[in-house]
């Protein structure tokens, strides 16, 4: 059995919630850290991508990755993606990527392209602009 980790974002008390354990049964995900439930319409789950950015964080998907040498932005997602044809590569791919801010621009998340998480869709969506 493969184990994966999350994060989730509670839609409802709008905080991230770190959890010690998320328990899948079918549709039945609950949280039972400090003895706190939830219940999954009001989460927002985002799995680990196994790597972590330059200074050891983890990075999840919804992470918001800054590369300040070019003052360029992009958002981890999961998914199937195209490589925009006018870059190097032209491949297809189902994983996790990254989608850059205001650039019509892709790449798949490898251990080599990321510089440091500044932050997450749901607690930062300033940094969106």
């Amino acid at each position: 059995m493969k184990k994966t980790k999350f994060k989730a974002w509670d839609k409802k008390n709008r905080k991230m919630i770190y959890a010690g354990l998320i328990w899948f049964d079918g549709d039945i995900c609950e949280h039972w850290g400090n003895n706190e439930i939830n219940y999954p319409m009001d989460w927002v789950l985002l799995e680990y991508t196994g790597l972590t950015d330059k200074k050891g964080k983890e990075i999840y998907e919804g992470d918001i990755i800054g590369y300040p040498n070019e003052n360029v932005k992009s958002i981890v997602k999961f998914g199937e993606y195209k490589y925009n044809p006018d870059y190097e590569t032209h491949e297809n791919g189902v994983g996790f990527y990254l989608s850059f801010i205001k650039e019509d621009r892709i790449e798949g998340l490898t251990i080599d392209n990321y510089n440091k998480i500044i932050g997450n869709i749901y607690e930062n969506p300033e940094l969106l602009i």
